[in-house]
């Protein structure tokens, strides 16, 4: 039997949502207010409390973080819409690992938090 340990950190949805809240003011200088929540057990999103954002906007998030075909697919309004109430779970990370600093193996996602595990430093120097 081979037994891997993996480094991992645990963030509160809050924390999630207020580091993704820097990036986005930091990529595109729009403040937003939004909550970070799991959706189902292998799913989670961003929403925005009362607004929603342009899609310009949204396309230089997208750009920001060097987001692939699938993410913009994943990302963009279904149905031609001009404004997004909330971010998908793929442009979220990719926010998130900006913020940290981290790349990850896999992820937990649980009512309270969410789990990094298996994280990697991007900057170059040991975690």
């Amino acid at each position: 039997m081979a037994i891997v340990e993996k480094r991992a950190i645990k963030l509160g949805w809050q924390d999630v949502c207020e580091m993704v809240s820097a990036e986005i003011r930091g990529l595109i200088g729009v403040e937003v207010i939004c909550k970070a929540q799991p959706i189902e057990l292998e799913y989670w999103e961003i929403t925005f409390g009362g607004c929603r954002l342009p899609l310009p906007k949204l396309c230089l998030l997208l750009q920001g973080v060097g987001a692939s075909l699938g993410d913009w697919e994943d990302s963009l309004p279904d149905e031609g819409g001009t404004t997004v109430a909330s971010l998908g779970m793929a442009l979220s990370e990719k926010l998130l690992a900006r913020h940290l600093k981290l790349t990850w193996e896999h992820s937990l996602i649980l009512e309270d938090s969410l789990w990094l595990v298996g994280i990697q430093n991007t900057r170059g120097d040991e975690t």
